[in-house]
């Protein structure tokens, strides 16, 4: 199954808010601030909101990667400070990544998972070379 169907299946359980499951017992997003990876970001206070953004930051990242485009773009808003390319629009509220500050996302919503799981499945941290 594509990464897109997984996204939509977690897009759907966190809309239906089920009781049935809860993504704390598999991700807790608590620690992880989108003011650290574009100073323009708000602080989200939502935890359910903030894992839509994080969901849809990294499909973003994945997509662009996946067809070779260039991560590493950089826009310019009229009045004339960076914007980054990689952002995401939610409940008027607009919250992206600078492409330096790509590598330390990843990093911190991976170590976000509990670490039976990482252990379970081998998931490196900071890649194969430690960095």
């Amino acid at each position: 199954m594509s990464f897109g169907f997984w996204f939509n299946m977690a897009s759907y359980v966190l809309d239906k808010k089920s009781i049935k499951c809860s993504y704390k017992d598999v991700i807790n997003i608590d620690r992880i601030n989108l003011v650290n990876y574009h100073n323009k970001n708000h602080k989200i206070n939502d935890n359910v909101l903030k894992l839509k953004i994080i969901l849809n930051l990294i499909l973003i990242i994945r997509n662009r990667a996946f067809h070779w485009e260039n991560l590493l773009k950089i826009g310019y808003a009229k009045k004339g400070y960076r914007i980054p390319k990689i952002y995401v629009k939610k409940n008027q509220s607009t919250n992206g990544i600078y492409p330096n500050k790509i590598k330390i996302f990843i990093n911190d919503v991976l170590e976000c998972f509990e670490e039976d799981m990482l252990e379970k499945y081998k998931i490196p941290f900071k890649g194969a070379n430690g960095y």
